[in-house]
């Protein structure tokens, strides 16, 4: 009498392929949605005087072949054409230093990165990580 056992491991060979691929697309377009929505959030709590400082805000997604994505959001650089200030010009850069060293006064925090409570997105950017882990081949 003789017990045999055997370990089968396509399945796992096939997933742990596609992982080490990266993310694909679709996920990539995940990852760009989200991205927006934390723009978003920074946009409705970046501090208005003249509007210069909210109009240099762009979100801007990288994603490579490798499968890696990269998102960041930048405010403080040039103001985009197709987007005039409603106020006088202002160097957006310094204002952007200058509003986010800015102490809390007034009930109004003017560190917008806090103000959009962008931790709140933490758990966004893992969510889609693990449906992308765990997406049928």
């Amino acid at each position: 009498m003789a017990i045999r056992t055997r370990c089968d491991t396509g399945e796992a060979d096939r997933d742990l392929f596609r992982i080490s691929r990266g993310p694909n697309w679709r996920t990539h377009l995940r990852f760009d949605q989200v991205l927006v929505e934390q723009f978003q959030a920074t946009q409705m709590a970046v501090h208005v005087v003249t509007g210069s400082l909210k109009a240099t805000g762009v979100p801007e997604a990288r994603g490579g072949r490798d499968g890696g994505w990269t998102g960041d959001i930048t405010y403080g650089g040039s103001i985009l054409h197709f987007a005039p200030t409603p106020g006088p010009a202002r160097n957006a850069g310094h204002y952007a230093i200058f509003e986010f060293e800015k102490p809390y006064d007034e009930g109004f925090d003017h560190n917008w990165i806090t103000g959009a409570h962008l931790e709140a997105f933490e758990g966004r950017y893992a969510d889609v990580i693990t449906d992308w882990m765990a997406e049928d081949l």
